[in-house]
């Protein structure tokens, strides 16, 4: 028996018995070895896509930081512009109004404007904020709960323009 091969092809052998001169059997095999394949370059891409990823995600985290470092400094700057005044309306004329919105809790740092009755924010010019009840004003700020995508936020409001104009 005679065995040839190549390397991870295939490789055909034959078998021949000889009888006085005649054949008398002949036999004809195929051997094959699966060849081996390479996915370090499949591999390669899975793990640039994964850095891209993770990349991604950590730029996504520092802008995250970042705005909010932004907002926590707004936050601050409003506290210590309202505490530098000297002194504060003690009632706020009926009209609209436009304010400085603070929530600390959540960072949130926004301006919009107010209809004010009776020394009460009774309207919020927003349509995506809803404001249960009237909030009373006090020393040019007010304090009230906004519910916004029914989540609850308690917020400051400040009459900055108006102290202003009657400093």
């Amino acid at each position: 028996m005679t065995n040839w091969a190549t390397n991870r092809v295939m490789a055909i052998g034959f078998t021949v018995s000889l009888m006085t001169g005649t054949m008398c059997s002949a036999q004809t095999f195929i051997q094959y070895q699966p060849a081996q394949l390479d996915f370090t370059p499949y591999r390669e891409n899975q793990q640039r896509q994964f850095e891209m990823m993770q990349r991604a995600q950590e730029d996504q985290v520092r802008q995250e930081r970042s705005r909010a470092s932004e907002i926590e400094h707004k936050i601050t700057q409003a506290k210590s512009y309202y505490a530098s005044f000297f002194h504060y309306p003690t009632v706020i004329p009926n009209g609209w109004h436009n304010v400085t919105c603070v929530e600390e809790t959540t960072a949130q740092f926004f301006s919009t404007s107010v209809l004010v009755k009776d020394n009460k924010i009774t309207t919020i010019n927003n349509p995506n904020l809803y404001m249960a009840s009237h909030a009373p004003i006090a020393n040019g700020k007010a304090m009230t709960r906004l519910t916004y995508s029914d989540r609850p936020y308690f917020v400051t409001m400040y009459f900055f323009d108006y102290i202003e104009a009657n400093q």
